[in-house]
């Protein structure tokens, strides 16, 4: 090994000392936080047993050795993280990632969720960590994805036409409200300012494309009511319709037109839209009880579906019934076509089992025994043992075992 690569593997533990309440671990060990969550412990060894983790209690103050590891968990950790153990590192010590131990340690840093991959990460939020990792090769693969994001968020903007700017303007000012951008701007001026942006804030950037975020139409949508005055946006962000409170978020409003009781309010904003960007005004109670009628028209094709058990054109037309107009009948509706769908796994399954004991069943009892001895066998030659020299039984069990029956 290089001494290059063997330093590439080396990173160091930065404890930011400077702060007050830090200044202790200049000399002192500093005790690694290992979190619980939902009964497990964050070690990264999340498929090993307690009983293979920690010592067992047979009774008071009397233990017994933990459960081994398999083959396979051997190999993958060499090194097994007991929870309730204390483990610590310090300040300016050396980490080797092939080292099975300092493995180990890097790893349950990362994973309490106090410790930065390397110095770029950690200066973004110092606030949110305890401290850092110098490593160079963390920091060259970070700044690597940074310029390709940069990238790809400057390539969207280039390839957008000049109508596009205004409405990525209006998506990226409501995203980064202490962004500057001007959407009075000229063409030029506004396109200036977006290939700024797309240096400081290019994951931002990206999201106000469909290609990296395909459900921007809805949004793109309550953004234009924002911006025509439709939904009104106060002081404090939040977002009102004619005194009605709706939210503070794009997530909000949407829940709220989806709302029981709310379902003539997108027709609305559609026609009020139209009216302000100068297109005639459209009548959106008719618009809605179209709509209505197309529900119901999907609520018969449903149902005729499910009555001559076509789950593919059932679940075509179940997709497209409106929950909110009609919940009660859209959860019926719901629950005929998982049954439907069940019905029909059931029979696929019934098909492969018969299959397989004929298959099975074409074999002699020397060949069977055979199949379940062969170590790359996914059967254990012990559930066989009662029942070894009788062929019948040999293939129900197989069945059981295949199947999960």
């Amino acid at each position: 090994m290089t001494q290059q690569t063997e330093k590439s593997e080396k990173v160091r533990v930065i404890i930011d000392v400077n702060r007050p309440e830090y200044r202790i671990y200049k000399k002192a060990p500093y005790v690694i936080p290992i979190i619980e969550e939902n009964g497990k412990y964050r070690t990264g060894q999340d498929d090993l047993s307690i009983q293979q983790i920690m010592p067992i209690r047979v009774s008071k103050g009397v233990y017994k050795e933990s459960e081994p590891l398999t083959e396979a968990q051997r190999k993958k950790y060499p090194y097994v993280i007991n929870p309730l153990e204390q483990y610590t590192i310090k300040h300016l010590q050396w980490l080797n990632k092939k080292d099975d131990y300092d493995s180990c340690i890097y790893n349950l840093l990362i994973l309490s969720g106090q410790w930065a991959e390397n110095k770029i990460i950690y200066e973004q939020n110092p606030q949110k960590y305890h401290g850092y990792f110098e490593d160079a090769i963390s920091e060259a693969i970070f700044k690597n994805n940074a310029r390709d994001e940069r990238f790809e968020a400057e390539t969207a903007v280039r390839n957008a036409s000049i109508d596009d700017y205004k409405r990525i303007a209006l998506i990226f000012s409501f995203n980064v409200p202490n962004a500057v951008i001007s959407l009075k701007s000229s063409q030029d001026e506004l396109r200036s300012n977006l290939l700024e942006l797309c240096d400081t804030h290019p994951k931002q950037m990206k999201m106000c494309f469909h290609k990296y975020n395909p459900g921007i139409d809805a949004d793109i949508f309550i953004l234009e009511c924002i911006d025509a005055n439709i939904i009104v946006r106060k002081d404090k962000g939040d977002l009102y319709h004619e005194g009605d409170y709706m939210g503070k978020t794009i997530e909000d409003v949407k829940r709220y037109l989806n709302s029981r009781g709310k379902e003539q309010l997108k027709a609305k904003f559609t026609s009020l839209l139209n009216q302000f960007r100068g297109r005639p005004l459209v009548d959106y109670s008719e618009e809605m009880n179209t709509k209505r009628k197309d529900d119901k028209t999907y609520i018969m094709e449903c149902q005729s579906a499910i009555f001559e058990n076509n789950l593919d054109d059932a679940k075509k037309a179940f997709i497209k019934v409106n929950k909110e107009l009609y919940p009660e009948k859209h959860e019926t509706l719901r629950l005929s076509v998982e049954k439907l769908e069940a019905e029909r796994e059931a029979s696929k399954e019934s098909t492969l089992i018969d299959t397989f004991k004929a298959d099975l069943s074409g074999l002699t009892l020397e060949k069977l025994q055979s199949k379940i001895q062969n170590k790359l066998s996914k059967y254990d030659e012990k559930d066989f043992e009662e029942i070894w020299d009788d062929k019948e039984k040999i293939i129900e069990q197989m069945i059981k075992i295949k199947f999960k029956k």
